[in-house]
């Protein structure tokens, strides 16, 4: 919700997400060129937050961690709320 309270579409697609004995591993997807790895970051951890949810309340299970595969950057990022790792 906005933050006066009136509903948000979103529209996106999760790109791949598994399940652990613990919970559930969300892995996005970027194609992002010239950005280091705080950027993207910084620019996607509102859409993982979003994304994780969805997965929360579909399956009742905890989304255990968030990760960005940069293409460009050849690396893992992992999102944390609140901040990077």
């Amino acid at each position: 919700k906005a933050e006066d309270n009136s509903p948000v579409l979103s529209q996106g697609k999760i790109d791949c997400y598994f399940f652990e004995e613990d919970g559930i591993v969300l892995l996005d997807y970027k194609t992002d060129k010239n950005k280091d790895a705080d950027a993207l970051a910084e620019a996607y951890s509102l859409q993982l937050e979003i994304y994780a949810e969805a997965l929360e309340k579909r399956y009742s299970v905890p989304v255990k961690e968030k990760l960005i595969y940069s293409f460009d950057l050849n690396k893992v990022v992992e999102i944390q709320k609140g901040n990077t790792i």
